[in-house]
């Protein structure tokens, strides 16, 4: 039979923006997201592009979905469309943007004290608002020191450890575990 549901409307898309390789997790919340059909349900990150499987998280209302790679691998900014039925795609869809993802050239110093030691990481594409370095599980801002550099300030070891891996990440899950440099940190944990 012929299934009716209400248009979805799209409010916000969580995280807004993603490497041109894709595989950014996104969480999409708005109205009517529940409707269709399980398993019918899509998302398309760029016009004409593939869709991507969408799976509604019951507890948030949420569509979830993984961004595929940019189409021709270049980044840019595209409406998210969803589709309750795999073929008819949501308009006026908050943006979703492609960026070319980071790359490490060097890090330095590889090896110091925690508690103030400042890391200066080299690369191109390091740079976003909101960036952070990982230092064990220690999160701390970094700052734009040039076009191809930034730094982080390593914090003390009782928050990420005598030895800890360093990496950048971008408030995706998966930028940690693809971009990254080791750095063995030393000093004294006071509890």
């Amino acid at each position: 039979g012929f299934q009716y549901y209400v248009h979805p409307i799209i409010d916000v898309v969580t995280p807004t923006a993603g490497p041109t390789e894709g595989g950014t997790l996104v969480r999409v919340y708005g109205s009517h997201l529940h409707g269709g059909t399980s398993g019918r349900r899509r998302c398309r990150f760029e016009a004409g592009g593939p869709p991507s499987p969408a799976s509604l998280d019951a507890s948030s209302g949420a569509l979830l979905c993984f961004s595929p790679p940019a189409v021709a691998g270049a980044g840019g900014t595209h409406p998210l469309q969803v589709a309750l039925n795999a073929d008819h795609f949501s308009s006026d869809s908050p943006a979703f943007t492609y960026y070319a993802p980071p790359v490490l050239s060097s890090l330095e110093p590889r090896v110091g004290s925690s508690n103030g030691t400042v890391v200066t990481i080299t690369g191109g594409n390091l740079w976003r608002e909101g960036g952070l370095c990982r230092f064990g599980a220690a999160l701390v801002n970094a700052s734009r020191l040039s076009g191809s550099a930034i730094t982080c300030t390593a914090p003390p070891a009782a928050l990420s450890g005598a030895w800890a891996r360093v990496s950048l990440t971008f408030s995706e899950p998966w930028a940690a575990a693809l971009y990254g440099f080791e750095a063995s940190l030393h000093g004294h944990a006071h509890v």
